[in-house]
């Protein structure tokens, strides 16, 4: 999780944020063509952390309810059992188990034997960053990186200001890396490219020219969606935090770089995020009746 980011004026579709555009009638999902938007998916949030947990379980029955998963990430052991914990109660978050830069100096042991549980579905958030001491930084990026090999899962990586030397580390470990809100230039995105990686925009992304004008120029193969929650957000956001409300207004963002539609981006970044994901999640989750689809309510601290 990073600073707030700068913010665009108004939503990136028009339309009120959190809202799925195509829902109406009351109807849970919107069609195109006679079908069903796929399902969606926040590649990177922290809805483990404690400013979520008096909302919790009113933010997994939205996302229920909007066809959204999430990539839930961690920032240190504390946060990586709460993740896992979340996950265990919800099988609409994907567990994601890892060691920010600001805390690398905790050493990476014990996310790594919360890594271990057979439920993680990823390491994450783990990186790199000056703004940090650098204290063990390189040691505990390199540890995760080597229990993402071992695990065979993917990686969601920082990398502010740091993108270069994330990149050369990375790339030895040939495991599935996110750049999660890739900030990068041009030559740093072709270069991610090459090495197959994938890249991740959100909602201040989505209306900053250069950031799209990056995203354009990626493979349409490695973009993803993302809230990085609860970071907050400005303009049409109102300062509130981010979260899986927010990814609709994302993809409509990213659908006007790429040119498509609503339903053809969602596809598309559907498809993106489970190949990220791996074989565990390579087809989308079934469709459930209404009255199945509300996760049980979780408490204060869950």
């Amino acid at each position: 999780m990073d600073l707030p980011h700068d913010q665009p004026r108004d939503a990136p579709d028009g339309r009120m944020p959190g809202r799925m555009p195509g829902r109406t009638h009351g109807r849970t999902h919107g069609r195109t063509h006679g079908r069903m938007y796929d399902w969606m998916y926040d590649s990177h949030v922290h809805l483990s952390d404690p400013e979520f947990a008096p909302v919790i379980g009113g933010m997994l029955r939205c996302m229920s309810r909007t066809r959204v998963m999430s990539c839930c990430v961690s920032t240190d052991a504390a946060s990586s059992a709460r993740t896992l914990a979340l996950a265990r109660s919800s099988p609409l978050v994907i567990p994601f188990v890892g060691v920010h830069p600001d805390s690398a100096a905790e050493g990476p042991d014990g996310a790594l034997e919360i890594a271990a549980d057979p439920l993680v579905a990823g390491i994450g958030e783990v990186g790199l960053d000056p703004a940090y001491p650098r204290d063990g930084q390189l040691a505990t990026f390199r540890a995760m990186l080597e229990a993402a090999a071992r695990l065979d899962v993917p990686v969601s990586v920082h990398s502010r200001n740091s993108l270069d030397e994330v990149l050369d580390v990375a790339a030895s470990y040939g495991v599935r890396v996110l750049l999660h809100w890739f900030d990068g230039s041009r030559r740093q995105l072709a270069r991610a490219m090459e090495l197959g990686m994938y890249v991740s925009y959100g909602p201040a992304s989505v209306r900053a020219a250069g950031r799209m004008s990056t995203a354009r120029r990626a493979d349409p193969g490695l973009i993803l969606a993302e809230t990085d929650g609860p970071v907050r957000f400005r303009g049409c956001f109102g300062g509130r935090p981010g979260g899986p409300h927010l990814v609709p207004s994302v993809i409509a963002g990213l659908a006007g770089a790429l040119g498509r539609g609503f339903a053809d981006a969602a596809a598309l970044l559907g498809r993106n995020t489970r190949r990220y994901l791996g074989a565990r999640y390579n087809t989308p989750p079934p469709a459930t009746p209404r009255s199945e689809q509300d996760p049980p309510a979780l408490g204060r601290g869950a």
